[in-house]
């Protein structure tokens, strides 16, 4: 049996290094996307697309059958390149990365195309479904990284991945009572997009870390990045 106690837990290291934090991050954005369309999606179809209480809902449903899709079919296919020895790396950051970009890219097609309704009940589905890639992504890096660990590290992701669930409602519905503005809220969600991207695939690791080891994170800030790994 597990006798380690929570002083034994390096939760230092857990949070700071920097493929942990790259977890953490699309964990982060990928709540703030799926909170907000959750709090705020109907509100969305029946004040701007104009649909009736009985159609928002209907319509509201179907970005969430997508991402149960997305969710089965990431699965196997990253068992279908693992089987075949490609680098567990790069099936992460490839799955990872397809789920923000088509997020970002459908986000911006809101804010910018002044689509018909139909056609924003057509990005909203790609915003919410691809976000079902992240299963295999961001949600695995843990066992990846740290099968030792792995819970303690989903319980620090998942604790600030819910963040997005009082912030991100809460900022939304203020910027929408001051500007009136969904193309604001959509913007500032495909640009937290882009940063998840960035990191992700600069900072992603996938090889067992030795969270173990006190010298592993020596400062949070250094002359060459803001989380050290030694």
């Amino acid at each position: 049996p597990n006798n380690r106690g929570i002083k034994d837990i390096p939760w230092k290291n857990l949070f700071f290094h920097r493929a942990s934090f790259a977890m953490y991050i699309a964990h982060f954005v990928g709540n703030w996307i799926l909170y907000i369309f959750m709090g705020w999606l109907p509100i969305y179809m029946e004040d701007e697309l104009e649909f009736s209480l009985q159609d928002s809902g209907l319509f509201s449903l179907l970005p969430f059958i997508l991402n149960l899709f997305m969710t089965i079919a990431a699965g196997q296919v990253c068992d279908f390149f693992m089987n075949r020895n490609v680098k567990m790396l790069y099936i992460r950051k490839a799955v990872q990365t397809i789920s923000f970009v088509a997020s970002c890219a459908a986000l911006l097609a809101l804010s910018y195309t002044s689509p018909t309704r139909y056609a924003a009940v057509s990005y909203m589905i790609v915003v919410v479904g691809f976000l079902g890639l992240g299963a295999s992504g961001y949600n695995q890096v843990s066992v990846d990284i740290s099968p030792e660990y792995s819970g303690e590290m989903m319980s620090i992701s998942n604790t600030i991945a819910t963040l997005p669930g009082v912030v991100g409602i809460y900022l939304t519905g203020y910027l929408l009572e001051k500007t009136g503005s969904w193309e604001l809220i959509f913007m500032i969600t495909a640009g937290l997009c882009v940063i998840a991207i960035i990191y992700w695939n600069i900072f992603l690791q996938s090889e067992p870390i030795e969270f173990n080891d006190d010298a592993l994170v020596d400062d949070i800030v250094d002359e060459n990045s803001i989380l050290l790994v030694k």
